[in-house]
């Protein structure tokens, strides 16, 4: 019971905080979900650098901003911001049988940039599990400043 003179506790606020923790938990889920891979298209770090050796190298995509790309990318990858990749769709297509490896430091931005070439028509995308950090992680070879190209 509240103390004598206070006002009493509104029903109204308490049902719209429960609403709104509600919408939030469904949110994070909903996140999760997009946020989530398939399987087929992620490419483990041993098999890139397999198929960096092989005849028919990926294109692979550091989609960093260029701060990021120039303390450390993998070597042989272009930087292209993921803001920026809508702009390159049409160059990116003409690449079209070449498989496109994208990576990032954590994941969001290359699951952002995989979706979005995905949806332009591109099958042949891969995101590199673990991305940067795993690769750095591992003491696999980097190379630091600007893309020659």
């Amino acid at each position: 019971m509240p103390p004598e003179g206070a006002p009493a506790p509104r029903k109204g606020g308490r049902l719209l905080g429960l609403v709104v923790l509600v919408l939030f938990v469904l949110g994070v889920f909903w996140i999760q979900h997009l946020m989530r891979d398939d399987p087929a298209t992620l490419i483990s770090a041993d098999e890139l650098e397999a198929r960096m050796a092989s005849d028919a190298p990926p294109l692979i995509l550091d989609v960093r901003t260029l701060p990021e790309y120039q303390s450390g990318h993998i070597p042989g990858a272009y930087y292209l911001d993921y803001r920026l990749l809508g702009d390159r769709i049409p160059e990116l297509r003409n690449v079209a049988p070449q498989d496109i490896v994208l990576y990032c430091e954590t994941g969001v931005r290359s699951r952002i940039a995989k979706r979005q070439l995905i949806r332009a028509g591109l099958s042949n995308v891969y995101h590199l599990e673990g991305d940067i950090r795993r690769w750095r992680r591992e003491e696999r070879p980097l190379i630091k400043g600007t893309d020659p190209r």
